[in-house]
C-alpha cells in the first residue's frame, strides 16, 4: 500500500472550493485501502490532553486487525485484538461480542495467562508444536526465578522431567503430587490410549492405578 496523495492544495485566506475539498478526501479514502484493507479510525475520546480510549483497525470485520488502547466502548466480532491498559496487554480474538481466546500479559496477579473463553467450539486452550528436529532442545521448559535450574521440562520426544535435581532426605519442597482420595476408587477413568491413571487413598494407605479396574498395592 502507497503513501496517499492530494490532488489539490489550498492557500490560506482564500476560498476552498468544494469539489476539489471532495477530491482530496476521495484521493485520500482511494490512497488508504487497497480493495481489500482499510484503515480505520474506530473510537478515540480525549480527557485531560490524554487519550483514554482509541481504536484503530485494519481490514474488515471477519479478517480484520485493532489495537485498542484503554477502554473498548465495541468489541467487533471475528476480529482480532491487542489491547493496551494500565493493568497489562490482552492479545486474543473477539467472536459474538466478547473476547473469546486471549494472552493476557498483567501487571498483577498472573504474569502470564492463556485464557479459552470459548464454550461452545470445544476448542483447545493452549497448543505448543516445535519445529526442531526430534531429540533435540524442550518443547516446554519451566526454570526458578534466577533461570538457574530447570524446574519441568517436556522434551521433543515426549519425556516429561520434574525437578531440577536429587532432593535432599531433609526437603520440604521440590515432590511431584499425585491426586488422592479418601478411601479406595470407584470411578472409571476417561480412557487415554496407552496411559494409565493413578491415585493414591489415604484412608487406607494403598497407591492404585488402573488397568481394565482399579489395582491396588498398599504401602507401609
Amino acid at each position: 500500500m502507497s503513501y496517499p496523495s492530494v490532488p489539490n492544495s489550498f492557500t490560506n485566506g482564500v476560498v476552498a472550493d468544494g469539489p476539489e475539498v471532495n477530491a482530496n478526501f476521495t484521493a485520500l479514502v482511494n490512497g488508504l485501502s487497497d480493495g481489500t484493507k482499510q484503515l480505520n479510525v474506530l473510537d478515540i475520546t480525549l480527557g485531560n490532553g490524554s487519550v483514554s480510549a482509541c481504536a484503530v483497525g485494519l481490514g474488515g470485520v471477519t479478517t480484520g486487525f485493532a489495537l485498542i488502547a484503554g477502554a473498548v466502548n465495541t468489541i467487533i466480532s471475528g476480529t482480532s485484538y491487542v489491547s493496551v491498559a494500565t493493568t497489562g496487554v490482552t492479545i486474543g480474538t473477539a467472536i459474538g461480542g466478547s473476547y473469546k481466546h486471549t494472552i493476557d500479559i498483567s501487571t498483577t496477579g498472573v504474569c502470564l495467562g492463556v485464557r479459552n473463553r470459548d464454550t461452545t467450539n470445544g476448542n483447545s486452550t493452549l497448543v505448543i508444536i516445535t519445529g526442531a528436529t526430534a531429540g533435540t532442545g524442550d518443547l516446554l521448559s519451566a526454570y526458578n526465578n534466577a533461570g538457574a535450574a530447570r524446574l519441568f521440562q517436556v522434551s521433543n520426544v515426549g519425556n516429561v522431567t520434574v525437578g531440577s535435581a536429587a532432593l535432599s532426605t531433609t526437603a520440604t519442597d521440590g515432590f511431584l503430587y499425585i491426586a488422592s482420595c479418601a478411601g479406595a476408587p470407584t470411578g472409571v477413568p476417561t480412557a487415554q490410549t496407552g496411559r494409565t491413571p493413578m491415585i493414591f487413598d489415604t484412608t487406607n494407605n494403598k497407591f492404585y492405578i488402573y488397568d481394565g479396574g482399579w489395582l491396588g498395592v498398599t504401602l507401609s
